[in-house]
């Protein structure tokens, strides 16, 4: 916002991407695989000069919310505190026989619920189902 260095990061093998995501959050984002399972990725609030935490494998972020996952499961919580967290780990097809099985996630219904996207199967059938954000 004033124009100054906030943070120098050396030794990256890639470089990084960065996005403004809302009007003051910064997404930086640090490929060191093939895949979103081995993105890691952080948010910079210029506003009140605040990191988050590093996540992984980040797939949306809405008005201070996040979408990240694991093998199994889907969490959405807060970027910059722990005010918020919610786990969805009930789908309801069988993931297909991967290391990492979710496809896209995104908020929809302006964040009041995520659209996840996975495959299913040995026939990698790609299933999308929605969840509600409590």
């Amino acid at each position: 916002k004033d124009k100054n260095v906030i943070e120098t990061v050396d030794s990256l093998s890639r470089q990084p991407q960065i996005e403004m995501v809302d009007n003051m959050v910064v997404r930086v984002s640090i490929q060191a695989g093939t895949g979103i399972a081995t993105q890691s990725t952080y948010f910079y609030d210029v506003e009140n000069g605040l990191f988050s935490e590093i996540f992984y494998a980040v797939f949306d972020y809405h008005n201070g919310m996040i979408i990240d996952a694991s093998f199994d499961k889907v969490v959405v919580r807060s970027a910059f505190d722990n005010s918020f967290y919610q786990e969805f780990t009930d789908f309801s097809d069988p993931f297909s026989p991967v290391a990492f099985p979710f496809v896209n996630i995104c908020f929809i219904e302006d964040g009041q619920s995520i659209e996840v996207t996975y495959h299913s199967g040995d026939d990698y059938t790609e299933v999308t189902e929605i969840f509600e954000v409590n």
